[in-house]
């Protein structure tokens, strides 16, 4: 059974998800339909599935939740619609505990997130918690961006103040232009990849991934069999925290 605290993160992250999507409406009402940019239609389409998902996780677990005018297909419609989900890559059987540099380092993290809302469960509890496990300074939007900011600038300071940026990539981070933007920022500190301060982490089947990011020696945790080499691959490519 869930925690009383796991209900409120969902309860909380359902919350931010309904005031983007009343954002993104006001705005697409500010236009006029017809003439809303992708960003705002793609912007709403994802808060409704950000939406439609936390109400059936929290309905699973037994909490009773409001279906609001504006979130679109009932939860049943949307889940029927969904693909059989692809399995996500667990955590390592060991995690290295890296020792930090003594050199001063110019960045205040060591490994941005750049992830699609769709997969943050897997992310905050499998990805994010291994990082810091093993000693890595990570930043993430949900806990260090600031609050009361435009999101954009947001994500600009955090790729800007990371060694590394991680790309979670999946189908809904390709169709999150939000995260594409992230994914600019860090290509054009290091347009030649040499310091490698994007790295992109393949953690379900995609297509149609921009040449940009394609191009890229990913990590492949799409391999049941190898998923602990992905892991040593990730580290390895992150380095000691501070360096």
């Amino acid at each position: 059974m869930p925690s009383q605290e796991d209900i409120r993160h969902q309860l909380g992250l359902l919350e931010i998800h309904r005031r983007n999507l009343a954002q993104y409406l006001k705005q697409q009402g500010l236009i006029g339909e017809a003439f809303a940019p992708p960003m705002i239609v793609n912007g709403i389409r994802m808060e409704r599935e950000n939406i439609a998902r936390i109400k059936n996780i929290l309905r699973g677990w037994g909490v009773n939740v409001d279906d609001l005018p504006d979130e679109g297909a009932s939860d049943s419609a949307a889940t029927t619609q969904q693909p059989s989900p692809q399995p996500l890559p667990t955590v390592p059987s060991t995690i290295p505990q890296l020792q930090a540099t003594t050199a001063a380092s110019p960045f205040q993290y060591d490994v941005f997130i750049s992830y699609s809302h769709a997969d943050e469960d897997w992310v905050e509890h499998t990805l994010l918690k291994t990082l810091e496990d093993a000693g890595l300074r990570a930043c993430i939007d949900f806990r260090d961006f600031a609050v009361g900011r435009p999101a954009i600038i947001n994500m600009e300071e955090g790729a800007l103040k990371s060694r590394h940026t991680v790309l979670v990539l999946t189908e809904s981070w390709l169709k999150s232009e939000w995260t594409l933007f992230e994914n600019l920022l860090v290509q054009t500190s290091d347009p030649g990849a040499l310091r490698q301060r994007m790295i992109p982490l393949r953690v379900k089947p995609v297509e149609g991934l921009p040449a940009r990011i394609s191009m890229l020696t990913w990590v492949d945790f799409t391999r049941a069999d190898r998923q602990e080499i992905a892991w040593k691959q990730l580290f390895t490519a992150l380095g000691a925290p501070g360096s």
